[in-house]
């Protein structure tokens, strides 16, 4: 187990994380997106998921190409941003910026996916906060 500096951990890391930083980097994109490509009116400013299909539809109703995962685009996409730029001056077209979009949200889901199935080994392996603090008050009463 990891060293820890209290027994309680400290929260608020979270901004931090990469799939933090993606996930916001998507929300930011999309305010973007709805302002360049989609009517006001729109449902599109939902949850990652629910964005997902939105960006599919969007392709799929214009007539657009929905770019393959591993793509030369995706690729491109995926390695431009790791950072945290949020601009979409360089997706000048609709097709572009939706499939950007895409690889961003996929990206983001990815990175949860990966985020949650190590808090469940880690619950697993050491336990939840419960089981902690039992282990500790038995310890310093047994101690």
């Amino acid at each position: 187990m990891a060293e820890q500096e209290g027994l309680i951990p400290p929260h608020g890391g979270y901004r931090k994380l990469r799939s933090f930083r993606c996930a916001r980097q998507v929300y930011d994109l999309t305010v973007a997106f709805c302002g360049r490509f989609i009517d006001r009116r729109s449902r599109t400013h939902a949850s990652l998921e629910e964005l997902l299909l939105d960006y599919e539809d969007f392709l799929r109703q214009r007539g657009l190409r929905l770019w393959p995962k591993d793509s030369p685009e995706a690729l491109r996409v995926r390695q431009s941003y790791q950072s945290d730029a949020s601009d979409l001056s360089d997706m000048s077209d609709p097709e572009t910026a939706a499939n950007t979009l895409i690889c961003l949200i996929n990206q983001a889901s990815y990175l949860l996916g990966r985020q949650i199935r190590a808090l469940e080994e880690q619950f697993l392996n050491e336990g939840g906060l419960t089981e902690r603090l039992y282990r500790e008050r038995r310890a310093r009463r047994d101690g």
